[in-house]
């Protein structure tokens, strides 16, 4: 059954039941990148993957390393990053 869960779901796209919000943070030497997705898994298949990127951001600042840290509090108070978001999607398929 899981076999032909995965062919319908290369030859249709997946069907995505449950949703998250995760963030993702990529530093440079003057700035670092903050993207948001929307992560979901598929109700037939069982896969996490990422289903959409819905905003993107770029912030300057002298001091990167403090910057992301203060960036990183800000994004936890309301999302999770990408592979806790992948890991709490995973261990449902897990019950």
């Amino acid at each position: 059954m899981k076999l032909f869960n995965n062919i319908l779901c290369c030859f249709f796209g997946h069907k995505a039941d449950k949703h998250m919000l995760a963030y993702s943070i990529e530093s440079y030497p003057m700035s670092y990148k903050v993207s948001i997705y929307d992560i979901a898994k598929c109700s037939r298949c069982g896969n996490v993957y990422k289903k959409s990127l819905i905003e993107t951001y770029h912030r300057y600042n002298w001091y990167i390393e403090h910057a992301i840290r203060q960036e990183e509090k800000r994004l936890q108070e309301h999302i999770v990053s990408i592979s806790e978001a992948y890991k709490l999607l995973g261990e449902e398929n897990e019950k």
